[in-house]
């Protein structure tokens, strides 16, 4: 099993979204977590573990999880990144197909 992260940052550069990918079998599976734009410290940690989490949820439970509720937290967060649309429809996703930016992250291209 192996794992690989990315950032999404806000214009301050703090990681407002983190995105962890565990490949295992040949398969991947996705978690994100997303820090609150009230948190005045992002805690890169807090996000990598709870993002890892839920990736292996995902993966144990053989289905997508928790699916991201479109509420004001939200908005902000995607706001301040300038994202007009939701990247992620779970937090933690099931058999995901990687996007070009994670096939590179991960080596695949």
């Amino acid at each position: 099993m192996k794992e690989f992260y990315y950032y999404l940052r806000d214009k301050q550069r703090a990681p407002r979204i983190t995105v962890c990918i565990v490949e295992n079998g040949g398969m991947y599976f996705r978690g994100v977590a997303l820090a609150s734009m009230m948190e005045k410290s992002v805690v890169k940690e807090k996000g990598r573990r709870l993002a890892f989490a839920r990736a292996l949820a995902a993966m144990t439970a053989g289905k997508s999880i928790l699916p991201l509720r479109w509420h004001r937290n939200i908005v902000d967060v995607l706001t301040a990144l300038n994202m007009k649309e939701r990247p992620f429809d779970f937090k933690g996703e099931w058999d995901h197909q990687l996007n070009n930016s994670e096939q590179k992250i991960v080596g695949y291209l």
